[in-house]
């Protein structure tokens, strides 16, 4: 029936989770082969809880779904879910990493040929010494996923957005400065995951934690998070942040960034309403950090 595909879709937006490298639970889907009203996205073990939920779809194949969980239980890890049937059916593995106390605050993101990349933090033994984020790159619909490569000490929230048009990847997140600085942060990768920029900072130690970058239609790329004054916005297109709403909204815990990409976000705001009036942006700081980065790899654990 051509109703369940885009139904089937958005109740896997809805449902959200994820899979990994070793451990195949199994899959879980719809009894019968009918639409239900829920899809169960992980089978994972009883008395594990799943957080930090997120998801994304394969432009080439709709159909072709990865979302990407955290595992609560006893050890925390990643869960990885790969559906590609809409939403219907899913399997699932798990994701980990050896010579780690845990993983957390995964996102996954799709560039236009299809490949997934898998980007989460890690803290590694001895426990709350040293932490990194990882990525993984899926050139096979998210079945298997490429060993962990290092792309530098990110500590809380690292976020992944990938231009569709230039199938640039873009990191964010809070981390710290070859001085020991800490702040929002930002790095990106031109070649497809093989290599990053070093740490450009966006705003300092009190701007809080980041949430996923939105990219806009001319290459922009949007981020907000809450500071100790506001809301604060920024966009770049080179490597230079700007304020584009400063100290116009009140602050929140957890602000999130979207847009249309078919309208202009600086001529409209909204199809029935005009911009708001924003001050004239200034300049923040853009200092690249000096720390380069040592790449780390592991093989698939077993």
């Amino acid at each position: 029936m051509p109703r369940i595909r885009p139904i089937l879709f958005i109740i896997a937006l809805l449902a959200l989770a994820a899979a990994g490298i070793h451990l195949l639970w199994g899959q879980a889907g719809a009894p019968g082969g009918s639409a239900p009203l829920n899809v169960l996205v992980n089978n994972g073990p009883p008395g594990v809880d799943q957080a930090e939920a997120g998801m994304a779809a394969n432009p080439v194949d709709p159909s072709n779904l990865v979302a990407v969980w955290r595992n609560w239980g006893t050890r925390i890890n990643l869960g990885v879910g790969t559906s590609r049937d809409g939403g219907a059916t899913w399997q699932n593995q798990i994701v980990d990493v050896p010579g780690t106390d845990f993983l957390w605050d995964p996102s996954v993101a799709a560039d236009s040929k299809g490949n997934f990349y898998l980007f989460f933090g890690v803290d590694f033994l001895p426990a709350g010494t040293t932490y990194a984020g990882l990525l993984m790159k899926s050139s096979d619909g998210g079945t298997t996923f490429s060993a962990p490569v290092d792309t530098g000490p990110w500590f809380d929230k690292p976020f992944i957005a990938i231009d569709p048009a230039t199938d640039a990847i873009y990191l964010i997140g809070n981390a710290l400065d070859s001085s020991g600085n800490g702040g929002v942060f930002f790095s990106r990768s031109l070649d497809g995951g093989a290599s990053f920029s070093p740490f450009l900072l966006v705003d300092g130690p009190t701007a809080g934690v980041p949430n996923a970058p939105a990219i806009g239609p001319n290459g922009e790329i949007y981020v907000t998070w809450p500071s100790a004054r506001a809301i604060a916005s920024a966009s770049s297109s080179t490597a230079r942040w700007t304020a584009v709403a400063p100290g116009s909204l009140p602050a929140r815990r957890s602000p999130s960034s979207a847009l249309n990409r078919a309208i202009s976000p600086a001529t409209s705001s909204s199809t029935t309403s005009a911009p708001p009036p924003w001050t004239a942006p200034t300049v923040r700081t853009a200092a690249a950090s000096t720390w380069s980065g040592t790449t780390r790899t592991w093989a698939a654990p077993t």
